[in-house]
């Protein structure tokens, strides 16, 4: 019989009990350190990762040497066995007494893309054979391999790996950059034992953005966020966006139009126990189980020996230079639901390179009842006064694809109000706009994405789901029964559910009322309000929801409640008579 998980760590457990009383201090540590990895392994085997890319890798964070049935010849042999191009042997990782190697990638469930419609990358250029951000025409863009050491902080590390590239690109400079992994993983909540995600990372160069390592320099231990230096704001880098490559069907081809498009990506892949071994070549598992989940940053493809070129963080004296090449589709590596590129930096020294900000937009966002034939305008210049400015316009009716209408320029960098016509734009519909600045130093000021609509006299859909006439809710509103009543009557706190779509300018809010006093303002999905005030009696409740342009809709229900929050809720007599009064 199998046995289960809990009875084999209770058994490891004992076994580790009876053992340390015969060891030494020495020996106890060794001993410990061992025994954790295998209950790492154990666990991490439970999660039946391997099977496909929609699953959470529990994270084994650490990889000890000592693993006794993991050899190299055994590596080399299954190589050797299988054809595959890439060799194994001894190298920085392996090559160590007692060495332990982090990783600490928390692999996220992909998302349910199917069902929503593919979302189109700007880049439409027929893809070259090969591309790589190592020599764009003899320039490296690519920063060197750093080593994360026994922390598990991968994430921040691949996350940086991109990030420093991007700064680079869009700058059009090449600066030898240095942000703090340090930062990012111990102010971001990245724990060296448990690790983290790159969603998390992802966002927190969106909100907060990341110092230079000098400012926190890293070390492959838990450390508190008050150890970043007290001006770390002034020198930090932001994105304005990181975004996760979704397509469909979920294509390699798209993934390397990001990263020709947008820079090196963050991705996720499962690491199996032979890639510690790695030391050049096209990688592909071979032999030993999975060791944990791992991010990196790819930098380039091959479509003609169908491989990834990946930046590690396990320092320059691994596989190639601190890099490795991995055939497509091994070990989910380069994964649309689990890649993501960055885009529009700004703050810290890209301030010295960029041109102005862009603000000051007309129609200013969120703008409603905007004419068909808009003049677009906004503000930028350039704070180097040799510099000449051009203007790239992308427009349309969805955020996520937005389209090249006009390449402005160039202007002078004093020049700072810039100008658009539109033309022939639909009523009652809703629009995205953003621009993108390049000045003759080929440094890229990406700006916001701004929304307006057009016209619109139509009221929002409105519709009280729950609760409605004729229908008892019990149960905080997860039970009804059908009843002959022109109202609803509720016993208990209740979820108010609501549906509300405009099609025009778009919800502004949704207020819900209670006798004609305002209970709450809702903007946002999902419309929903716990009601737990009741008082016993008869109510109105009253939704009113409002666009944009100020177009309204409002609906009302007729409740009678039986049941306060300050009556005793373990007041079971009274509630069976209501239930037996509709009976």
């Amino acid at each position: 019989m199998k046995k289960s998980l809990p009875s084999i760590l209770i058994i490891g457990i004992i076994f580790i009990l009876y053992a340390a009383s015969s060891f030494g201090s020495a020996d106890i540590k060794f001993f410990q350190e061992k025994t954790n990895f295998v209950i790492d392994q154990e666990i991490t085997h439970c999660q039946e990762c391997e099977n496909n890319n929609d699953y959470s890798l529990n994270v084994a964070t650490f990889f000890l040497k000592e693993d006794v049935d993991l050899t190299l010849s055994e590596i080399q042999n299954a190589i050797h066995a299988a054809g595959v191009s890439w060799n194994a042997g001894l190298n920085s990782v392996t090559n160590v007494t007692e060495n332990i190697i982090g990783l600490g990638c928390v692999i996220e469930k992909s998302e349910n893309t199917y069902e929503n419609e593919p979302v189109p990358l700007i880049f439409n250029e027929s893809l070259p054979d090969n591309f790589s951000w190592q020599d764009i025409e003899g320039v490296n863009w690519v920063t060197s391999a750093r080593d994360q050491q026994s922390c598990g902080s991968c994430v921040a590390f691949g996350t940086i790996s991109a990030l420093e590239s991007v700064v680079q690109i869009e700058l059009g400079h090449i600066l030898d950059l240095d942000l703090s992994e340090a930062h990012l993983f111990y102010c971001g909540g990245g724990s060296c034992s448990n690790g983290w995600t790159v969603s998390k990372s992802v966002k927190y160069l969106e909100t907060y953005g990341v110092p230079e390592e000098s400012c926190f320099p890293y070390t492959p231990v838990q450390t508190d966020c008050v150890e970043t230096c007290p001006d770390w704001q002034t020198q930090a880098i932001k994105i304005i966006d990181g975004v996760r490559i979704r397509s469909y069907p979920p294509a390699i081809s798209d993934v390397q139009k990001a990263l020709i498009e947008h820079g090196p990506l963050v991705t996720t892949f499962t690491v199996y126990n032979d890639f510690f071994y790695y030391n050049s070549g096209i990688y592909e598992h071979v032999h030993g189980d999975v060791a944990g989940g791992h991010a990196v940053a790819i930098v380039g493809y091959d479509n003609i020996n169908e491989y990834w070129i990946c930046k590690n963080s396990w320092g320059k004296n691994w596989g190639e230079n601190g890099f490795f090449r991995i055939k497509y589709g091994e070990c989910g590596l380069g994964s649309v639901f689990n890649t993501y590129y960055l885009t529009g930096v700004s703050g810290g020294i890209c301030e010295q390179y960029l041109p102005s900000t862009l603000e000051n937009p007309y129609p200013v966002n969120n703008a409603a009842n905007i004419v068909t034939n808009p003049t677009l305008t906004w503000e930028g210049g350039d704070p180097n006064p040799e510099d000449t400015v051009y203007y790239e316009l992308y427009f349309g009716n969805n955020s996520d694809n937005l389209v090249l209408i006009s390449t402005l320029g160039p202007f002078t960098a004093s020049q700072k109000g810039i100008s658009y016509d539109l033309k022939s734009l639909n009523l009652e519909s809703n629009y995205f706009w953003q621009v993108i600045a390049i000045d003759s130093d080929n440094s890229r000021r990406i700006g916001p994405i701004w929304h307006f609509s057009t016209l619109d006299l139509i009221a929002p859909d409105l519709e009280i789901i729950t609760p409605i006439a004729g229908f008892m809710y019990t149960d905080h509103g997860d039970t009804r029964k059908q009843i002959p009543s022109d109202r609803a009557v509720i016993y208990g706190p209740i979820t108010v559910e609501l549906y509300v779509f405009d099609k025009g300018s778009g919800i502004q809010k949704v207020d819900i009322f209670v006798d004609n006093k305002l209970k709450a303002s809702l903007t946002n999905q999902p419309f929903e309000w716990y009601w737990n005030t009741l008082s016993i009696g008869n109510h109105e409740l009253t939704i009113k929801a409002v666009d944009y342009s100020g177009n309204q809709n409002e609906k009302s229900v007729d409740v009678q409640t039986y049941i306060s929050k300050s009556t005793a809720v373990t007041n079971t007599l009274f509630s069976r008579l209501i239930v037996k009064l509709f009976d």
